[in-house]
């Protein structure tokens, strides 16, 4: 004759607690003075005075043990990534540059630049000259403009032999 609360009872019958409250409202079991139910004769009291309808079924929680699947497809998943992560984190520092030392470089070009192209006037001359000695005469349009794009065109391979050079 073991005496129980409501919930301990609920328990004990596999039902809950609010159950167990409703067949003792409806008088299908009874608790003592102290409010306690008597557990032995509440489970005579249960099956005689409570209908065997059908009941739904407890919704059990299922927890299927998965140990090598679902678990283990995310943490694969989760390294691959972080690997994916590191490879672009690496691609991209080694992209960047400091931007001191772009702004050197930057300068050093167009200090190059401008020492080929300030060359330029002074082949012009230099071959003008050429020219009259050879022809004894002035030089027409067309000999300048040929002289000048010849010089230019100089100017610019050599400045760009010499940012490949370093």
């Amino acid at each position: 004759m073991p005496l129980m609360g409501i919930r301990e009872y609920g328990r004990h019958r596999g039902v809950s607690h609010v159950a167990v409250l409703k067949a003792v409202r409806a008088g299908r079991i009874r608790r003592n003075r102290a409010g306690l139910i008597d557990s032995d004769a509440a489970d005579r009291d249960w099956a005689r005075n409570t209908h065997p309808a059908p009941r739904a079924p407890r919704a059990v929680p299922v927890i299927v043990a998965d140990y090598g699947g679902f678990a283990r497809a995310r943490t694969v998943r989760a390294h691959f990534e972080a690997l994916l992560a590191k490879l672009e984190y690496e691609r991209r520092s080694a992209e960047l540059l400091d931007a001191d030392e772009v702004q050197v470089a930057s300068y050093r070009v167009g200090q190059a630049f401008r020492e080929h192209m300030l060359r330029i006037p002074d082949a012009v001359i230099r071959r003008l000259r050429e020219d009259i000695g050879r022809h004894a005469a002035a030089p027409d349009e067309g000999m300048v403009h040929a002289i000048l794009i010849a010089e230019i065109r100089t100017a610019l391979l050599a400045f760009c032999e010499q940012m490949e050079s370093g």
